[in-house]
């Protein structure tokens, strides 16, 4: 079973960490959120959670989502996810439906598959972890900020933990994302009750792409005037403030 931290009392709201990253992300913004019950879980080969032992799906990763749901019983709850755990929360959307899982909030990650050019990357990404982890983490990681220099600490930090993380999960996880399909039909199942917050400097995605299909399934769009993929550092107040206004006691 994935590693997981449950803290709080409120609304049950799942958490899911992004690629590279862990449960550690959450820790200054959980207590920043009232009202909730915070379900935070890290990823297969993320943070404390065993790694992969074969090939990894974002449908594989959705189901141990679920398994912790139902060890705990939560029954209804919302979910948020920062980009790898955009994807795992869309899936999980889409499993329960929204009479369980009531609304979806994507930090800066998108419901699009892969372009033939993105998996090549990946394929390629997948190739370089296995004899060369480091190179490709201290490269990667100061790229998801619109201004590496500007966070030197959070940039550290993020280092040091993505290198603890196996070649092979690295590898699995780079996989799980290419072979991901499209979740589009997920934004229209979901319309208002589902929120996209994106950086506006976010390299991996052009946020006038993101404006777009929300505004065509009237979905909620928030853009992060001064951020790029890390949104919640680079304006950590900002991103605070919209989850707790998407917390579902706010009813918005």
């Amino acid at each position: 079973m994935l590693n997981y931290e449950v803290s709080g009392e409120g609304s049950p709201i799942v958490f899911i960490h992004g690629f590279l990253e862990s449960n550690t992300m959450w820790e200054k913004i959980l207590p920043a959120l009232s009202g909730i019950k915070a379900i935070a879980i890290e990823l297969s080969g993320h943070g404390n959670s065993p790694a992969p032992q074969a090939d990894l799906s974002i449908e594989q990763l959705a189901e141990k989502v679920k398994e912790i749901l139902d060890k705990e019983r939560i029954e209804v709850f919302s979910i948020v996810g920062h980009s790898l755990g955009g994807y795992v929360a869309l899936e999980v959307g889409k499993q329960l439906g929204v009479q369980r899982c009531e609304k979806i909030v994507l930090l800066n990650s998108h419901p699009f598959e892969d372009s033939e050019i993105k998996k090549e990357e990946r394929t390629q990404v997948a190739r370089i972890v296995t004899t060369n982890k480091s190179l490709f983490i201290r490269q990667a990681i100061p790229n998801l900020f619109r201004q590496a220099e500007d966070h030197p600490s959070a940039v550290a930090q993020l280092i040091e933990e993505a290198l603890l993380m196996t070649s092979e999960s690295i590898a699995l996880s780079t996989l799980a994302m290419r072979d991901r399909h499209s979740a589009e039909d997920v934004m229209e199942m979901y319309r208002e009750n589902l929120t996209v917050i994106q950086g506006k400097h976010d390299k991996l995605l052009p946020f006038e792409k993101m404006q777009e299909i929300t505004s065509y399934y009237e979905n909620k769009f928030f853009l992060v005037e001064e951020a790029g993929h890390m949104a919640h550092i680079e304006a950590f107040d900002e991103v605070v403030g919209l989850l707790q206004l998407e917390s579902p006691k706010s009813k918005v």
